[in-house]
């Protein structure tokens, strides 16, 4: 597992939602300047989605290994 943050810069509330591999799922409401710590398998994939409108979209994916880490986020992990 790696421990990894996410900061919500954006002025609308955002889903984070994480893909790992096998049955791992993770999903988070983040509403703006929120941050969010969590721990995820290496091989996970991250969603990025907006629900501005009655649709929700998808802004962003990327792989976890590009998030910064818990402790290099400057977020204290315990």
């Amino acid at each position: 597992m790696v421990s990894c943050c996410y900061c919500n810069r954006n002025d609308r509330m955002m889903i984070l939602r994480c893909l790992g591999p096998g049955p791992f799922f993770l999903e988070k409401v983040l509403f703006p300047f929120d941050a969010f710590g969590f721990d995820a398998p290496e091989q996970a994939d991250v969603q990025l989605w907006s629900s501005e409108t009655s649709l929700e979209e998808t802004l962003e994916a990327v792989q976890l290994q590009i998030l910064p880490t818990i402790s290099r986020a400057g977020v204290d992990p315990g």
